[in-house]
């Protein structure tokens, strides 16, 4: 709609120009018609912006995934908790009983070779967050989620690798001193961003 009013405002514009050439010369009757119009689709297109908040959107995903019962339950988690998509890097996925809605079904799947293919995908303006019990890592209880952004977790046995929490914008880590299940890291996470709605 936004394409048909901005191609309709050109389109009495260039008229007008021709008018005004016919007539020799510049026309204030027209000049006004012009602002009125600008006006008018200026207004109309403010309205029309309105009507579509932008909530952002976030993924969700595991390095070199061991598991592959835990890796289900995270995508029913990201499904129901609202992710646009989900992947695995270094590691494919294979269908897990465990993912009871088929979440490769309803949202989409990804992998990625490696973190210079997941980076090399990242979404535009969309911050890499780990997920990992680092001293850099802000805490879960302050931490403010991006508008827009991909959560990446390690699995339960050796976490995110330091070359891989290296290439994230951002860190952040759940409380205790012993790694959770990554289902459960991941679900927690993504609970506290509904919380927190971000904007």
């Amino acid at each position: 709609m936004l394409y048909i009013v901005a191609q309709n405002f050109e389109t009495i514009s260039r008229h007008l120009g021709e008018d005004r050439q016919l007539l020799g010369g510049s026309s204030q009757k027209h000049t006004g018609m012009t602002a009125n119009i600008n006006n008018s689709c200026v207004g109309i297109m403010a309205r029309l912006k309105q009507q579509y908040p932008a909530n952002g959107f976030f993924g969700i995903g595991v390095f070199n995934n061991k598991e592959q019962v835990n890796i289900g339950t995270l995508w029913r988690s990201a499904y129901i908790m609202g992710a646009a998509f989900i992947f695995t890097v270094d590691s494919k996925y294979k269908k897990h009983t465990s993912d009871v809605i088929n979440t490769w079904q309803k949202i989409p799947l990804f992998h990625y070779r490696d973190m210079d293919d997941l980076i090399d995908h990242l979404p535009y303006d969309t911050r890499l967050v780990g997920v990992e019990l680092d001293d850099r890592a802000v805490d879960i209880a302050t931490y403010q989620h991006p508008c827009r952004c991909v959560y990446l977790l390690g699995n339960e046995q050796s976490g995110l690798p330091r070359d891989v929490i290296a290439r994230c914008h951002q860190l952040i880590k759940l409380p205790g001193e012993y790694s959770l299940n990554v289902s459960v890291a991941g679900s927690i996470v993504l609970y506290d961003r509904q919380l927190k709605k971000p904007t």
